[in-house]
């Protein structure tokens, strides 16, 4: 059973219940820049949390899918928030239920922030699939592609991938106020996993993450796929970690 409605009259997310008896958790879907809480990858990682009796439930960041707030609203804080009001919307809808998060590359970069800011961790299991460690390298050198002079000048830009939108440049000096590889110091135990060939955020970026504490933080790279997945690749990701988190 899906179902799509405003929480807070602010966001806009979507909960998946399996059939029958369900696991005692529930996992937060964190989509990557441009996509959504229905993108294609999204739908799939549901699925396969239905499948294995896990609730899950998406959202859409601002300026993405049907979001109720602009782009102007993207800021690391802003989302970090978002994420925040969904643990309380599940904490008080299935009451009893630990919360675990399954984040995709922007919203992975986002969930690390979260870490780096929050006291204690909320989440049970962790999962990061192509992080967008350096979010601001990858903004400038994939999303604009090199013009950061015009984006500066001009104090507003065109991004994307398939589908463009028009950025401030205080999104790019927000990026860089929250740089994980400098202010993340935490001790949490994460679950990565990314491709070899990941041509928008490198995975030399998260091999340089790992070492901050690479007792707890788990890197399985996965050879010759990129950052893009097919949904055959998507679906061995949710087959290893079904495997990891048991």
């Amino acid at each position: 059973m899906n179902k799509v409605f405003d929480l807070n009259n602010r966001i806009k997310i979507k909960v998946f219940i399996p059939e029958g008896e369900t696991k005692k958790e529930v996992f937060i879907i964190a989509h990557g820049f441009g996509s959504s809480k229905e993108g294609r990858s999204t739908e799939i990682i549901a699925k396969k949390l239905n499948d294995n009796n896990f609730i899950a439930v998406s959202f859409d960041f601002p300026g993405h899918g049907e979001a109720i707030e602009s782009i102007e609203k993207l800021t690391v804080d802003n989302c970090i928030s978002y994420i925040n009001e969904v643990c309380q919307y599940v904490k008080k809808e299935f009451e009893n239920h630990e919360i675990s998060i399954f984040a995709t590359s922007f919203g992975a970069y986002v969930t690390i922030n979260k870490l780096i800011k929050d006291e204690i961790n909320e989440f049970r299991n962790i999962v990061l699939r192509c992080p967008a460690i350096d979010m601001k390298n990858i903004l400038v050198n994939v999303l604009i592609k090199g013009n950061l002079d015009t984006f500066q000048k001009e104090g507003k830009i065109q991004a994307g991938f398939e589908k463009q939108q028009q950025l401030s440049y205080s999104f790019y000096e927000d990026l860089c106020k929250n740089d994980v590889l400098k202010l993340y110091n935490k001790k949490e135990k994460i679950l990565i996993l990314q491709g070899t060939e990941d041509a928008v955020a490198p995975i030399k970026d998260t091999y340089e993450f790992v070492q901050k504490d690479s007792e707890n933080i788990k890197l399985i790279s996965l050879e010759g796929v990129k950052h893009k997945m097919t949904n055959e690749e998507v679906e061995m990701v949710m087959d290893i970690v079904m495997k990891e988190i048991k």
